[in-house]
């Protein structure tokens, strides 16, 4: 793609601007279309001079350019707005063709813009979410890792150790290994349990609270349980496994 966008730049002379928008100029359209440079000039000088906000919205903008000789020369840059209002003022047959191609790889051109800056965005929108990540592991490492998940339900408040579980969760989603879920839900047990014990009996939510850690406390112990149940499944499967292969390699001696 990138050979034929180049065939298009010195085909048509075609070019990028700083906002990403495919322009070309006065010069290479009166060359292209066979006219003097001077009466292209002045027919975009018409049309500024008609609408004077041509040249504020891009359209038209005057430059300079360096003639064979070194001079300054003026010129115009102009965007696809700007091109088909000026070449709808020519006639014939060839300028009819030029102008559909000329169209046309302004189109295209500006296609492979959109796909390049759209390939951009899912590359940026990509490094966000890697980081993003990255800094969601980094804040559940905070709270539970390297055993950090007694202290962090010992002392948590009441009103956000809801917040905690549900973290947790995340947290514990993230585990694959069984015996470290398993020691992670007993280290929550642990600590939710010292947090509920340390309620003085005159705390006017003295009964509300230490209902609902002793519900969660229960719930995390049977998931706790559940998690030992399907770590020693896996245990009998992989000796199963291990004792089926002893058999076969016995019967091939024998």
């Amino acid at each position: 793609m990138e050979n034929k966008l180049t065939a298009f730049e010195q085909e048509f002379g075609l070019t990028v601007n700083e906002e990403g928008k495919v322009v070309t100029n006065s010069l290479k359209v009166a060359e292209y279309y066979g006219k003097e440079h001077k009466d292209v000039l002045k027919k975009i000088r018409g049309f500024i001079e008609l609408i004077p906000a041509l040249v504020n919205e891009g359209n038209f903008t005057p430059v300079k350019y360096m003639d064979a000789k070194g001079e300054n020369r003026p010129m115009f840059t102009m965007n696809r707005q700007g091109f088909s209002m000026l070449v709808n003022k020519f006639t014939g047959d060839d300028a009819t063709i030029f102008t559909y191609k000329y169209t046309k790889a302004f189109e295209e051109m500006a296609e492979e813009l959109e796909h390049r800056r759209q390939v951009s965005i899912d590359v940026v929108k990509a490094l966000n979410e890697k980081d993003e990540k990255l800094t969601r592991k980094k804040i559940l490492d905070s709270h539970f890792g390297k055993r950090k998940t007694v202290t962090t339900f010992k002392f948590c408040s009441y009103e956000e150790f809801t917040d905690l579980l549900a973290i947790f969760d995340e947290y514990i989603d993230g585990i694959r290994d069984t015996e470290i879920k398993r020691k992670e839900y007993s280290r929550l047990v642990d600590g939710l349990t010292q947090n509920r014990n340390s309620i003085p009996a005159t705390d006017k939510m003295y009964m509300p609270k230490t209902s609902t850690y002793s519900y969660y406390i229960h719930e995390f112990t049977k998931k706790k349980g559940s998690s030992e149940n399907k770590s020693y499944g896996q245990r009998l499967r992989y000796k199963d496994e291990i004792i089926k292969v002893q058999k076969y390699q016995l019967a091939g001696l024998s």
